[in-house]
């Protein structure tokens, strides 16, 4: 009884390692090294009639020599999907992903006879509102228009003679949840943070921007880079600055009743709002840094 059990167990070792082998055999020599780490030459395996015999390696293949064995194969064994990944990589079709410290490159226009086709100039500033942004404000567009930059400039006088403007409205912070508290003497106190609540800059847009010849086009940029400059220091930090640095006698208000109280809050609102606007007045409104638009240094003359 051992005995036919030892034969048994000898037999399906032997059937096990028959199918092991030619399982080795069907597989290429590739996918065999790659996935089950193998450091020796399967056993090779009898083809079958009209089938070519598996391809069997026995060493590590470097990346390019794997690219073309697997272009081989799709070009000998039928394989489509192969075959198409190999032609467009004839072709130049194919895009690559770097990785690690590789770079990747694309092609982003055609290439013909060494020209760039396609490829159209546009302007440094597209849409004629000039280089940066307000920090702290919203800005508020109006447009002017024209195909030069005189009839552009002849347009910028929208704010009593001026082209730009910030609004700077003064408020209360959290104004509808101020809370008064009533003093042992009976008069009501509160104590309020005023704010600069919704700052407006309203700045010109060129509509003729885009098809302006170049020195046009750098000039306008250059005015509206120091006008923005001009509003954003004079006019908006200036504004931000004067109630960050308001003291308590500004801060507390007083009155002798509810109703007396909500009136000094307006009389000082009304107070400090007069002294910002001539902060606000006192400017040199840019001419200091030269946030002045000169047509003459934005000609447009056509050379032959």
């Amino acid at each position: 009884m051992v005995n036919k059990l030892g034969q048994v167990k000898s037999a399906l070792h032997k059937r096990r390692l028959r199918a092991i082998r030619r399982a080795r055999a069907r597989r290429s020599g590739l996918d065999a090294y790659e996935e089950n780490g193998l450091d020796h030459t399967p056993e090779p395996a009898q083809p079958a009639p009209g089938k070519p015999a598996p391809l069997l390696i026995s060493h590590p293949l470097q990346k390019a020599q794997r690219v073309a064995l697997a272009r081989t194969i799709g070009y000998t064994r039928g394989n489509r999907s192969l075959r198409k990944i190999a032609a467009r990589l004839d072709a130049g079709r194919v895009s690559t992903r770097a990785r690690g410290g590789e770079t990747s490159s694309s092609t982003a226009v055609q290439m013909d006879g060494g020209k760039k086709q396609g490829m159209k100039k546009t302007a440094a500033n597209p849409g004629g509102r000039g280089p940066g942004r307000i920090q702290n404000a919203a800005e508020v567009p109006y447009d002017v228009g024209g195909v030069t930059l005189s009839q552009a400039g002849g347009q910028l006088n929208q704010f009593g003679g001026f082209g730009a403007q910030t609004d700077a409205p003064l408020g209360v912070q959290n104004g509808n949840a101020i809370r008064p508290i009533r003093l042992a003497d009976g008069t009501f106190q509160a104590r309020v943070t005023w704010i600069i609540a919704g700052a407006q800059v309203h700045l010109p847009r060129w509509t003729g921007y885009n098809n302006a010849c170049p020195a046009a086009q750098q000039e306008w940029d250059r005015f509206m880079a120091q006008t923005r400059q001009h509003e954003q220091e004079a006019h908006v930090n200036a504004a931000r600055d004067f109630v960050n640095g308001l003291g308590d006698e500004d801060r507390v208000i007083t009155g002798s009743s509810v109703s007396d109280l909500q009136s000094s809050l307006t009389s000082k609102q009304q107070e400090l709002g007069a002294r910002l606007q001539a902060i606000h007045d006192a400017c040199d409104h840019g001419v200091g840094i030269d946030a002045v638009l000169h047509p003459d240094q934005g000609s447009c003359e056509e050379t032959p």
